[in-house]
C-alpha cells in the first residue's frame, strides 16, 4: 500500500511539470519559427503575452517585455553556432510592407561579433509594426527568411 501511494504521489508532482513542458512545447510549435543561416539555426519566437510569461516568468524585464510586445513586433532570437561565424543582426519582417528591425543583444547577438562553433546566440529583434497575427508574415535576415501563418486557435488563444 505504501508503494501505491508513493507512486501516485510522485505522478501526482511530476503531473504539473509534464504539463508545463507540453504547453511550453505548444507554445513554441505555435509562436516560433526555425531559421536556417549558414553556420546557425536560429529559432525566432514571437513575444506575446503567452510566450513572455512562459520564456521569461522568472526575469525581472518580464512586465517591460510584456508591454513592448504589445506595442510593437517584437521576437526573441536564439540559437548555438554549428560552425565559427560571424553574427548578422539585420532583420526585417515584412506583412503589407518591409520594416527594418532593431537587434537588441543578451548574448553574443551582436553585428559583426565572431562567435566560435559551439557559442549560444540570443537577443531580441524589435520592429516598429504592429502586426495582425491573422495574417501570414515573414521575417528576414540577410538572404534568409521564414513565414509564420499562425492557427486560428494560436491567436484566438492571444485574445486579440
Amino acid at each position: 500500500m505504501k508503494r501505491i501511494t508513493l507512486a501516485l504521489l510522485m505522478v501526482a508532482l511530476a503531473s504539473p511539470l509534464v504539463s508545463a513542458e507540453q504547453e511550453l512545447n505548444t507554445l513554441l510549435a505555435d509562436f516560433g519559427r526555425p531559421l536556417k543561416k549558414d553556420g546557425i539555426t536560429l529559432f525566432v519566437i514571437h513575444l506575446n503575452d503567452k510566450t513572455v510569461e512562459a520564456l521569461f516568468s522568472q526575469s525581472p524585464r518580464k512586465q517591460a517585455l510584456r508591454v513592448q510586445a504589445r506595442q510593437a513586433a517584437m521576437f526573441y532570437v536564439q540559437g548555438v553556432a554549428d560552425k565559427d561565424l560571424e553574427v548578422n543582426t539585420t532583420f526585417a519582417v515584412t506583412q503589407g510592407r518591409v520594416v527594418p528591425g532593431t537587434a537588441y543583444n543578451v548574448t553574443n547577438f551582436e553585428h559583426g561579433k565572431k562567435v566560435a562553433k559551439g557559442q549560444r546566440i540570443d537577443g531580441f529583434v524589435a520592429f516598429n509594426l504592429k502586426l495582425n497575427l491573422s495574417e501570414p508574415f515573414t521575417v528576414q535576415s540577410g538572404g534568409d527568411a521564414v513565414e509564420f501563418q499562425l492557427s486560428e486557435k494560436a491567436v484566438n488563444a492571444l485574445g486579440n
